[in-house]
C-alpha cells in the first residue's frame, strides 16, 4: 500500500510482493506517476489495495504470491525454499489482480 508514497515522493522503481501477482497494474502505477497523472496513479493503487490486504495480511507475503500464481495459473507449484512455508488453503483464495 506504500507503493504510491513512494513513487510520488520521487522513488525510481520497487521491490513488490504484490506486483509478482500483479505486474501489469502496478506497471500501469507507475506510469501514472511517472506521466504526473496522480489521480490515474490513485485510482490503479485503490484497485491493488484488496489484492495487497490478501497478499500481505497473513503469513508471508511471497509465499502467498506464490500461492496466488498457482492459482492464476501462472506457475504450477507453490512450493517455497525454508524458512517459508507454504501458504495454506484459506490464504490461497486471493481476489484477481484487475
Amino acid at each position: 500500500m506504500l507503493n504510491l508514497p513512494y513513487l510520488a515522493s520521487g522513488a525510481a522503481g520497487l521491490v513488490s510482493v504484490v506486483a509478482n501477482v500483479a505486474a501489469a497494474r502496478t506497471a500501469d502505477l507507475i506510469r501514472a506517476v511517472r506521466d504526473g497523472d496522480l489521480v490515474k496513479a490513485r485510482a490503479i493503487n485503490d484497485e491493488l489495495i484488496p489484492v495487497t490486504e490478501r497478499l500481505m495480511g497473513s503469513g508471508t507475503g511471497a509465499a502467498n504470491a506464490k500461492a496466488a500464481l498457482v492459482e492464476l495459473g501462472v506457475i504450477p507449484h507453490a512450493t517455497v525454499r525454508l524458512p517459508l512455508v507454504e501458504a495454506g488453503r484459506p490464504t490461497r483464495a486471493i481476489p484477481t489482480p484487475p
